[in-house]
């Protein structure tokens, strides 16, 4: 598989250039009619009863995950170094309910749709850190109706804020100080908590030792998502495009990378990328590459 980060033009995706954009756009008002007072809701291209179908088309599509075996899949990426390090300027900044959050806008958005679309009856984060993530998705969770959802987080040591303390007392957010490395221990804690799973690893231990922890005790139709594995991802955090003579990447990601297709891979069988969520924004069009799986039997 490739190691280098996307290099693809414009033209290579299939997409017009910014001259032929520019040649397509009216240059005046006159060349495009269009009362100030009309929304354009009959008239415009993408808009109306049209667009509206082709919309719900497009959800419905989502809506049934289209598994493919990782040995098909490449670690080219529709984001890069360039779109990566804008991300991380967004990320390191981002906030929910006034807590840090470490997560970058496109990650949050593969997670609401994986949520909308799984509905899962308890969402596991590995690596809570102060708290902001647990926060995020259990009040995502309550935006989509899932009342019934629980949230977990583990992590081996308590850095949670007070703050976010709090927002885990009245969102029913529950903390769990363990060890990822003792499997057994970890698999009494979790072996109740009711199904479809969604897994968030952010806590960068080996892949290899997550799955020894969690694979026994999921079943078919759960989800597992490792982050910052896009090989774009900055080697130390608070790397951004704001600073890219000091902006390092390739290392830290590149070997998680190679931990979870090792991991994956030996779980072949009964796992594989959902594309119509790991590609949403284009092939693997994501700070995580090739890292959404869902259990298939």
């Amino acid at each position: 598989m490739g190691w280098a980060c996307s290099s693809l033009t414009r033209e290579t995706r299939g997409l017009p250039t910014r001259a032929a954009m520019s040649q397509a756009m009216p240059e005046t008002k006159e060349e495009h009619p269009c009362p100030v007072s009309t929304p354009g809701w009959e008239t415009g291209a993408w808009q109306g009863n049209v667009g509206l179908a082709k919309a719900q088309k497009l959800a419905t599509s989502i809506a049934e995950a289209r598994t493919v075996p990782l040995t098909e899949r490449t670690r080219e990426s529709t984001i890069d170094l360039s779109m990566m390090a804008r991300l991380m300027v967004g990320k390191y900044r981002n906030t929910w309910r006034g807590h840090v959050l470490l997560k970058d806008a496109v990650s949050l958005h593969h997670y609401q749709v994986l949520m909308e679309k799984l509905r899962p009856k308890t969402i596991i984060e590995l690596g809570t850190a102060g708290g902001g993530g647990a926060v995020w998705f259990a009040t995502q969770a309550q935006a989509l109706g899932l009342d019934d959802c629980a949230v977990v987080t583990l992590d081996i040591q308590d850095s949670i804020t007070d703050a976010c303390k709090s927002d885990f007392g009245k969102l029913g957010v529950k903390f769990m100080q363990m060890d990822l490395y003792d499997s057994a221990g970890v698999q009494r804690a979790i072996a109740d908590l009711p199904h479809p799973w969604l897994v968030s690893e952010d806590c960068h231990v080996d892949a290899n030792v997550v799955m020894q922890a969690l694979d026994d005790e999921m079943i078919k139709g759960d989800y597992i998502v490792y982050e910052d594995t896009h090989l774009c991802t900055p080697d130390k955090s608070w790397m951004d495009a704001e600073d890219m003579d000091n902006y390092e990447y390739g290392k830290f990601a590149g070997q998680k990378l190679d931990r979870v297709e090792e991991a994956m891979s030996e779980r072949a069988a009964a796992w594989a990328i959902d594309a119509s969520i790991q590609d949403l924004y284009g092939y693997n069009g994501s700070t995580f590459v090739n890292s959404l799986f869902t259990k298939t039997c």
